[in-house]
């Protein structure tokens, strides 16, 4: 008789090795059906929500329907109001803004009145000093002679 080419022991670590390959798949595949479980129950109760949601007891009321439709006009109202606030406050705004143009060319035209007011009356000065030292120099140009 021939004796095998192999022995027990590689047999029975390949075996073994089998073995753990096996409990690999079995794992994966259990892990895939788990998976595949949770996301069934998971349509299953979406499902069953959305049927509660269509069932009779779940419509809508006139109620209901009304307080919503009140809740719209009460938050177009609140912002027709708030936009007017805004406009309102844009027109004082542009109006504060035309207030303080007019006031400063008026603090302007003041400065200008004032300067010239200076000016004039440092002129009407310079004269009367002009015509002084004039009379003085002709009294003494009539004395020396």
């Amino acid at each position: 008789m021939k004796k095998p080419s192999y022995s027990l022991a590689k047999v029975l670590e390949h075996k073994n090795f089998r073995a753990t390959q096996l409990k690999k798949e079995l794992a994966e595949l259990t892990d895939v059906y788990e998976n595949t479980r949770i996301e069934s129950e998971n349509h299953k109760q979406r499902y069953q929500n959305s049927l509660k949601l269509g069932s009779q007891e779940n419509y809508l009321k006139p109620a209901d329907i009304q307080l919503t439709y009140a809740y719209r006009d009460f938050l177009r109202s609140s912002l027709n109001e708030v936009l007017s606030r805004e406009e309102k406050a844009a027109k004082d705004l542009a109006a504060a803004k035309q207030r303080w143009i007019e006031g400063q060319l008026e603090v302007r035209m003041l400065e200008r009145h004032r300067e010239n007011e200076q000016k004039s009356f440092s002129d009407h000065q310079d004269r009367l000093t002009q015509s002084t030292l004039d009379e003085i120099a002709v009294n003494l140009y009539h004395r020396r002679r």
